[in-house]
């Protein structure tokens, strides 16, 4: 089973940094820097001690997807993209079971569930994924625009948020379950798709799935610390994500885990700016 997943894994980054074209490498670095505006979004929220004023429409305002996304909501409720969510990304699991199932199978006739797979995880894994895990987790989103999920069942604009009410209940833990399978999985892919590179083995690269998969978990600790809101200070959690991202940034300069330089050196400039919206 090991073999089967480095092999997909292999084939999936088949075609990397020395074989990409300009216009590849231009769609890298804005999907990074698309990757970036969401983080700061999540960063700058006013339990993380940001005011509701104009600091928090500014960081909003430099994520595209948000802006999109906040017009696209004048018409679709906030539950449409929950929904999308749960498509998209059941979607992509069930896709890797199939190519999965085929690699085992050594059926490699039928190419295009890989490139589905491909396709998704260079988006739903990097690109969205931030976006993506916020919307997921809707149902215990207290602060959905004030469209919470108890509002929508109840029919009820006064009824507050009761995620762990009933029904509410039924979809919370189901939600919850997949955002946890989501996490999981794009861990796992972001640490996979490193190690499978063979210039893995070269010098102060031995660890280069170690700084992704770091800058992965730390998205998921900017959108759940949020939680923690009520219970701790936002200055408490103001020191983790800024030691966090302090020891990211520094794992990145001692690694620079791409094999290219100015990826390195974008990369690095997108945590230093995360640190600096951290801090």
């Amino acid at each position: 089973f090991q073999d089967v997943i480095f092999s997909l894994f292999y084939v999936m980054t088949e075609g990397g940094p020395q074989d990409a074209t300009s216009n590849t490498w231009k769609i890298c670095l804005f999907s990074q820097l698309a990757d970036m505006t969401q983080v700061l979004r999540s960063l700058a929220s006013p339990k993380y001690g940001w005011s509701k004023g104009s600091a928090v429409f500014v960081m909003q305002c430099v994520d595209p997807l948000f802006l999109f996304t906040s017009q696209v909501r004048r018409i679709l409720p906030y539950a449409f993209f929950y929904g999308l969510a749960i498509f998209v990304v059941l979607v992509a699991l069930l896709d890797s079971a199939y190519v999965i199932k085929l690699m085992r199978e050594g059926n490699l006739k039928i190419i295009w569930p890989l490139k589905v797979l491909r396709f998704m995880v260079g988006t739903i894994v990097t690109t969205v994924f931030s976006t993506a895990l916020e919307w997921l987790i809707y149902p215990v989103d207290c602060e959905a625009d004030l469209h919470t999920l108890t509002k929508l069942l109840h029919d009820d604009p006064d009824a507050g948020c009761s995620p762990w009410g009933v029904p509410e209940v039924l979809i919370t833990v189901p939600s919850l379950l997949l955002a946890v399978l989501y996490i999981v999985a794009s861990l796992g892919t972001t640490w996979l798709s490193f190690e499978t590179n063979l210039l893995s083995s070269y010098p102060l690269a031995a660890c280069t799935g170690r700084v992704e998969t770091f800058w992965t978990l730390f998205k998921v600790l900017a959108l759940f610390l949020i939680f923690l809101g009520d219970h701790v200070s936002f200055e408490a959690v103001t020191v983790i994500l800024t030691l966090y991202m302090g020891f990211l940034f520094t794992l990145h300069l001692k690694v620079q885990p791409f094999h290219h330089t100015v990826t390195n050196v974008w990369r690095g400039g997108i945590y230093c700016g995360c640190l600096l919206v951290a801090f």
